[in-house]
């Protein structure tokens, strides 16, 4: 009876260790190209972001100790009326409250388009600086990438 019942607890405490089979693949994620133009009060910051798993990666915030918050953006055109009868259109954007990346696929965020607003800087960026940003991505996974300031036009 003493073999049967700790054999039973042998059995539960492997059946905890086990590894689950449907368990969730790991991410594969990568971000280059970092940088952001110098700034007072807020700033941009531009990169490429690749997902080398086989499942979608929502990106769905981000971080820096250099801001007080981040945010995802998307540029757009938006019409401004007209002037003469010319339209005339300008550029604008709004907050997105999230990316997302396909299976093995890249996101590119570049001037015009996605790209990462930093508000409320702690202190001023100039050309030459560097800093971290952690991208935050559903399901608590992170990925934190080097940012470099430089003198960039449009």
């Amino acid at each position: 009876m003493k073999r049967t019942v700790a054999l039973a607890a042998c059995a539960a405490f492997l059946a905890g260790v086990t590894p689950r089979v449907n368990a969730e693949p790991l991410v594969d994620v990568t971000v280059q190209n970092g940088w952001s133009r110098p700034a007072i009060d807020t700033a941009v910051v531009y990169a490429v972001v690749r997902n080398g798993g086989a499942t979608p990666l929502l990106l769905v915030g981000a971080s820096s100790q250099v801001a007080q918050s981040a945010e995802l953006h998307q540029s757009m055109s938006m019409s401004a009326g007209k002037m003469d009868g010319a339209a005339m259109s300008a550029m604008g954007m709004q907050p997105v409250a999230r990316l997302e990346i396909p299976p093995h696929g890249t996101l590119t965020l570049k001037p015009g388009s996605y790209h990462l607003m930093l508000l409320g800087l702690r202190q001023p960026l100039a050309a030459g600086q560097r800093f971290m940003v952690t991208l935050l991505f559903a399901g608590g996974v992170s990925k934190t990438f080097l940012v470099q300031v430089e003198n960039r036009g449009f």
